[in-house]
């Protein structure tokens, strides 16, 4: 079994947009087929007549541009049509208890999206009913999403114990117990400050970034420019950056969005 991205490529008018869903399949035919038979009817359900689902492309997620493309023609012929392509529906898909991701549904039929008194629009009862059965696939399906692993267990922080400059662009950070880093890792940084020679406050470093050499079991740097006269002030935590696949049990529906949608993908190719 391995892990793929499963990508359907929408066509509306001039514009288009994608959506992406992962999952563990035998291999990229066994992931589209499971996609057609899961997915694709519930999804398209949830769109104007005038909206469609022209290509599907799947991709193993571990090998770049390893990826397969497939054609589709599906539309929702008995539905009223879309408004614009940029509208859609803001919905939290979870995977709980730690995991969360926005998802726009974009095409929604025009008379699904409906006012209340104060202005304020909201999706109706119906599109509300074709949502859950798409849900019901996702969740019943065990469809997932992607996400940077945060467990304590699978992939544990490391508390940071001291940072220093070495004056060349580079921050010589040390742990508290053996981080298992190694050169190129990419990394995220969490919590840590120090301050200037002039004693202002920087939240630095903080965010992702890739090691450069493991000195040391509890030592690495990174590439990073300080003030002059950084000094490390405490706290912080190092995680390594590893991407899993994290199943869908729950979803949370928001409110209708507008975003610019993209053009046509008149030949869906590229890296996934």
């Amino acid at each position: 079994m391995a892990d793929f991205a499963v990508t359907q490529f929408f066509e509306q008018g001039k514009s288009g947009w994608t959506e992406t869903w992962y999952t563990s399949a035998a291999g990229h035919t066994q992931a589209a087929e499971r996609w057609f038979a899961e997915l694709s009817s519930p999804r398209i359900a949830m769109c104007g007549n005038n909206v469609k689902i022209t290509a599907l492309r799947v991709s193993d997620i571990l090998i770049d541009r390893d990826s397969r493309l497939e054609g589709a023609n599906l539309f929702a012929a008995q539905n009223p049509p879309a408004d614009y392509p940029g509208l859609g529906v803001l919905v939290n898909i979870h995977s709980t208890p730690i995991y969360y991701r926005s998802q726009i549904f974009r095409g929604p039929p025009d008379d699904w999206i409906l006012t209340d008194e104060s202005g304020r629009p909201y999706p109706s009862a119906t599109w509300r009913m074709k949502f859950d059965a798409f849900r019901a696939r996702l969740v019943g399906h065990s469809w997932a999403i992607r996400v940077c692993d945060r467990g304590d267990l699978t992939n544990p922080a490391s508390q940071i114990k001291t940072v220093a400059d070495t004056g060349l662009g580079l921050l010589t950070i040390t742990t508290t117990a053996a981080h298992n880093l190694t050169p190129g890792a990419r990394i995220k940084i969490k919590g840590a400050t120090g301050a200037s020679a002039v004693g202002v406050w920087t939240k630095t470093p903080r965010g992702e970034y890739q090691v450069q050499d493991s000195t040391s079991a509890t030592a690495f740097q990174i590439a990073e420019a300080v003030p002059p006269g950084y000094v490390y002030r405490g706290k912080g935590t190092v995680r390594k950056v590893i991407f899993r696949l994290a199943v869908i049990d729950d979803s949370t529906v928001r409110e209708p969005r507008t975003r610019r949608a993209g053009r046509i993908f008149f030949v869906p190719a590229g890296r996934h």
